[in-house]
């Protein structure tokens, strides 16, 4: 189903056990954002049969996606799916990607966002590229354990804030307001 396929610029960055090529769950949320923008777009352009058509490859990138990339072991989004299509079960922040594209579902995107808050993934100063439980976790890492703005942007501020889970994340974030305003003075 690899809509896009990738490769790490890091030696450090796949924890794939060398299988590739492989598809990255945030890149099938890009395509599905790309594909439901485009939809919007040939809406608002009156090109009805084109928005359609949109439309009915968006559902199909999600539907597949959300049937090849979910892990209900980890109760999560899996970080890839190897050449053979064989998921590579990483607990990484590539799943909150998912939630800010929108591919992910309201349920599962709800429990995405209830593990990467959780002690093993919220470090207090945001969510790790890698959970503090898999092996290769190395908090000085950029690809293993480090925590990326960006990626703490993307996640939080787009793709929770439409979940019910945001009090809960913004009483987090709050948190830190005291250690910021230290780390100022």
């Amino acid at each position: 189903m690899s809509v896009a396929e990738w490769k790490m610029p890091s030696s450090t960055g796949m924890v794939l056990q060398q299988r590739v090529p492989f598809a990255l769950c945030e890149a099938q949320g890009y395509a599905y954002a790309a594909v439901s923008t485009a939809a919007k777009l040939a809406h608002a352009l009156l090109h009805r049969a084109e928005a359609i058509e949109f439309l009915r490859r968006a559902e199909y990138l999600r539907n597949r996606f959300n049937d090849d990339f979910w892990c209900e072991e980890m109760s999560t989004y899996v970080m890839a799916l190897d050449g053979a299509k064989r998921q590579c079960c990483v607990l990484s922040s590539n799943a909150g990607q998912c939630l800010f594209t929108g591919i992910a579902t309201h349920r599962r995107a709800a429990l995405v966002a209830e593990r990467m808050l959780s002690g093993e993934w919220f470090s207090g100063w945001g969510i790790r590229t890698i959970s503090s439980s898999e092996a290769r976790f190395n908090p000085m890492s950029y690809h293993n354990g480090s925590i990326w703005p960006h990626d703490n942007a993307l996640i939080s501020f787009r793709g929770m804030c439409e979940l019910p889970i945001l009090k809960w994340m913004m009483r987090r974030w709050i948190s830190m307001l005291p250690v910021l305003v230290r780390m100022s003075a």
